[in-house]
């Protein structure tokens, strides 16, 4: 198995064939970028530089907590201007594949408000049951939750999943005409270096076991993610695509499925260690922190103004 290239190492000769070998870049957020919004340090001026390079630049995240709007205002109040298409988060892939399957009835979505409300605007018809409990008639609870009206899809993400939803949301799926789609499914989530809590993705696996249904997937890694970065990205040759990530599962799986080159870094949930043990997630390159390649481009940039003075 090959060893990825730790580009700290890297020669300038090295660190130039890297820059040379990809004109687009897709980047994960969380554990790459920040950590609940906070940024890890350089990464976001390490993607600047990037982008100043002339690179297409891309941030593809499972996290569709943060709307577009706010990952913009955030990116830019750290120095990194990118414009809405530039964002590429699951609840896009989740309104971009109902559209493809011309759902126009209700769509029940367990997800965040802002993940609500960019469906909403996407036209669709969303809704959000909620079921009061009652625990001296248990009964009249499910007559109350089986009551309620048919849809035409349901969509999970990250949420609160209490009983009551679980139990409706698998009436629902007893109807194979209802389409079962999900978007962040992640076992864990990055909140601090190496430091992870679990996430929405064993919620969704109770949904998928009692309802004997296999969800469409549309974060990463999924097959419709890929369809949508290809038609919507101008993905002309793969391999001159690089895919930085932190995770094995999501972000190097992907990386592999679409042809990218990938790129490894430390700062998330998973470690360079267990990633290069499949051929499948092992990366081409390697950095403890994206925040590092900055002063590196830095550093051959300056080398290479020396020798253009010669």
């Amino acid at each position: 198995m090959a060893i990825p290239l730790n580009l700290r190492e890297a020669t300038a000769e090295q660190m130039q064939d890297f820059l040379n070998s990809f004109d687009i870049v897709f980047c994960d957020c969380d554990g790459v970028i920040w950590h609940f919004l906070n940024p890890i340090p350089g990464a976001i001026m390490s993607l600047k530089k990037l982008q100043d390079l002339g690179k297409k630049l891309y941030l593809v995240s499972n996290n569709s907590n943060i709307s577009i709007d706010d990952y913009i205002k955030n990116f830019k109040k750290h120095g990194l201007s990118v414009e809405p298409e530039q964002i590429i988060i699951s609840v896009k892939v989740i309104s971009f594949h109902l559209k493809k399957l011309k759902v126009s009835g209700k769509v029940v979505v367990l997800a965040t408000p802002q993940f609500r409300e960019s469906l909403n605007k996407d036209g669709f018809h969303t809704i959000m049951p909620t079921f009061e409990i009652n625990e001296q008639d248990p009964l009249n609870t499910i007559k109350n939750i089986y009551n309620q009206a048919c849809v035409d899809a349901v969509v999970l993400d990250f949420c609160n999943y209490d009983w009551s939803l679980i139990i409706f949301l698998l009436k629902c799926l007893n109807n194979e005409s209802v389409y079962y789609i999900t978007g962040c499914a992640d076992e864990y989530i990055s909140y601090n270096y190496n430091e992870k809590i679990i996430g929405s993705g064993p919620f969704i696996d109770i949904i998928s076991k009692y309802s004997k249904r296999s969800p469409i997937k549309c974060a990463k890694p999924s097959q419709i993610l890929k369809q949508y970065i290809f038609e919507t990205c101008n993905v002309q040759d793969p391999a001159r695509c690089l895919f930085i990530g932190d995770s094995i599962k999501a972000d190097m799986k992907f990386a592999h499925m679409c042809g990218f080159k990938k790129m490894f870094v430390d700062t998330g949930i998973e470690s360079i260690k267990n990633a290069i043990k499949d051929e499948e997630t092992c990366p081409h390159f390697y950095l403890p922190s994206l925040g590092m390649l900055c002063p590196i481009i830095d550093s051959l940039q300056n080398i290479s103004s020396k020798q253009n003075k010669v």
